[in-house]
């Protein structure tokens, strides 16, 4: 079976997250993380319905962004 398959089966299943679960997340986007790092930790909020605005992410993005660009010049 596909995931992509899967809501279709299960539709009213809602998956709940911890305190600890969301600030582990919170965490893992923080701008000392990778850019991968980041983009995972933004879609599994997302993912558990998790507030996160869009400000917040491309910030930690861009602040990661800044200093990887220090390092490199």
């Amino acid at each position: 079976m596909r995931l992509s398959g899967l809501g279709a089966q299960v539709p009213d299943v809602k998956i709940s997250a911890s305190n600890e679960t969301k600030d582990l997340l919170l965490a893992a986007g923080s701008e000392d993380s990778s850019v991968s790092q980041i983009y995972h930790a933004v879609a599994a909020l997302r993912g558990f319905g998790l507030p996160l605005s869009s400000q917040e992410a491309l910030g930690t993005l861009t602040a990661h962004l800044s200093k990887e660009e220090t390092v490199l010049a």
